[in-house]
């Protein structure tokens, strides 16, 4: 199943958009808290981030996807963006 919105091509990030019905199935799911702190989060205050990243083969379905609150998904991204970095360092050079 493909979540994305219609938006033009040349506009689109591959992964960034998500239907309100998917989001609504995402956030009762979670009980409209974050996934991470348990922090009341709204649809409008929610951010929907991959479990799975989309670049280490996770799928942009609402399976792979949940709700976090600001807070959380800012630091979501930082984690991310060291554990990249350290992976990057660490691979051979040819």
């Amino acid at each position: 199943m493909i979540l994305h919105d219609p938006v033009p091509r040349n506009d689109r990030i591959v992964g960034a958009y998500i239907t309100e019905t998917v989001a609504r199935e995402i956030l009762e799911r979670q009980g409209y808290a974050c996934a991470a702190c348990g922090t009341a989060v709204t649809a409008d205050g929610a951010h929907f981030d991959h479990i799975v990243p989309v670049i280490l083969g996770g799928q942009h379905t609402a399976r792979n996807m949940h709700a976090l609150c600001l807070l959380c998904h800012h630091r979501m991204m930082l984690l991310q963006r060291d554990w990249f970095a350290r992976r990057s360092d660490e691979e051979p050079k040819a």
